[in-house]
């Protein structure tokens, strides 16, 4: 099982995905943690919507910290960015499920 995020960033196991986020936590300020912990905080499984303009602030945080993540978590970490930045620029929700 794992999520399903829209936008073509494809699937991730839950347990990578929260790998993923702890890698990520490692590697942000406060101020960009705060901004995309709400994408690893679920342990649930239920889907979310992430809106246009959240979209927008997490793919420049992802943008921001690739080149700071180690290599094997950086095509997902760019395919987040890639995702949440066509969301936002097709004004759609962002939807992970």
């Amino acid at each position: 099982m794992g999520w399903t995020v829209s936008h073509g960033a494809g699937c991730h196991s839950y347990a990578s995905n929260e790998a993923f986020g702890r890698e990520l936590s490692k590697v942000t300020t406060g101020q960009q943690w705060n901004t995309v912990a709400v994408l690893f905080d679920r342990r649930n499984g239920e889907p979310f919507p992430v809106t246009p303009a959240d979209a927008a602030a997490m793919a420049d945080v992802f943008e921001d910290v690739d080149p700071l993540v180690p290599e094997d978590w950086r095509p997902w970490c760019q395919r987040l960015a890639a995702a949440a930045r066509r969301a936002h620029a097709a004004r759609e929700t962002w939807r992970w499920g």
